[in-house]
C-alpha cells in the first residue's frame, strides 16, 4: 500500500518537471533510445526480448517506463522504468523455446502461467542512465500468427485517446486502489491532477506525435516485425 501511494504522489511530483509514466517497454539499440506502446498484450514484452536477443539492445524499462520532456530544447529521453519482464507461457512457448524451461514447477496454463525474471536472468544487459528517445513505436503481434506485416504512422484521435489516458491516470488516482489484507478496499484515492500538468502531458504528447512521429508496426511473424522496427531504427 505504502509503495503504490508513493508512487501516485511521486507521479504528480514528476509530471510538475515534464516528467511522465507510460505503460510501455523501452530499450537501446546501436546507441539509439526506443519506447514501444501498445495495449495489454500486444507483445511489447515479446518484441523488446526479440530485439534485444537478435541485436544486442540492453533494456531501459519493461512494463512502466519514465519519459522526460525538455520543454525548451524539444528534446525528449528515457529516464527510467521497471527492469523485470513478466514472460507469459503462451508467448514464449512458440517465440523462445530455449526460455520454457523457466516455467518448470507452474500450472502448465499457456496464458495464465507468468513469471518474473530480470534482464540479467536471461542473459541481457540493463541501462541504468538516461538515453534520448530516437524512435517510438506501437505493437501489435498478432497472437495467432496470421496477420501480414503492416507499418504505417499512428497520429489518429483513438491513439492520442489512448496516449493522454496512460499518462492520466496513474497522478489521476485510477491505476491506484489499495487493498487490506483481506482484499478489501482502503479508501478513495483522490486525483492530484491539474491544468498546469494537463498542459505538459498535452505539449509532451504533440512532441511525440506531431513532431517526432510514431510508427505503428503490427504482424503475425515476429521475425518480421522485430526486423523492420531495427531497420526504421537504423535509418531514423
Amino acid at each position: 500500500a505504502v509503495l503504490w501511494t508513493s508512487y501516485w504522489m511521486m507521479e504528480a511530483q514528476r509530471q510538475e518537471k515534464s516528467l511522465f509514466t507510460l505503460h510501455s517497454s523501452a530499450l537501446k539499440i546501436d546507441e539509439k533510445g526506443v519506447l514501444l506502446l501498445g495495449h495489454s498484450g500486444a507483445g511489447k514484452t515479446t518484441v523488446m526480448l526479440d530485439l534485444c536477443k537478435k541485436y544486442g539492445g540492453c533494456v531501459i524499462s519493461n512494463d512502466l517506463t519514465i519519459i522526460g520532456h525538455d520543454t525548451v530544447l524539444g528534446d525528449m529521453k528515457l529516464i527510467d522504468g521497471t527492469k523485470d519482464l513478466r514472460l507469459r507461457l503462451s508467448s514464449i512457448g512458440g517465440n523462445f523455446p530455449d526460455l520454457v524451461s523457466l516455467f518448470q514447477g507452474t500450472s502448465g496454463s499457456a496464458w495464465e502461467d507468468k513469471i518474473a525474471v530480470t534482464p540479467e536472468h536471461l542473459g541481457l544487459v540493463s541501462c541504468c542512465r538516461p538515453n534520448t528517445l530516437d524512435a517510438i513505436f506501437e505493437i501489435h503481434l498478432d497472437s495467432k500468427e496470421q496477420d501480414p506485416l503492416v507499418v504505417e504512422k499512428d497520429e489518429g484521435i483513438p491513439f492520442l485517446y489512448r496516449l493522454y489516458e496512460d499518462m492520466s491516470r496513474i497522478v489521476r488516482g485510477s491505476a491506484i486502489s489499495v487493498f487490506g489484507a483481506e482484499a478489501q478496499f482502503l479508501g478513495y484515492m483522490p486525483s492530484l491532477d491539474s491544468e498546469a500538468k494537463h498542459n505538459k502531458r498535452v505539449e509532451c504528447i504533440n512532441q511525440m506525435v506531431k513532431r517526432m512521429g510514431i510508427t505503428s508496426v503490427s504482424g503475425g511473424n515476429l521475425d518480421e516485425v522485430t526486423e523492420k522496427i531495427y531497420d526504421l531504427v537504423k535509418s531514423n
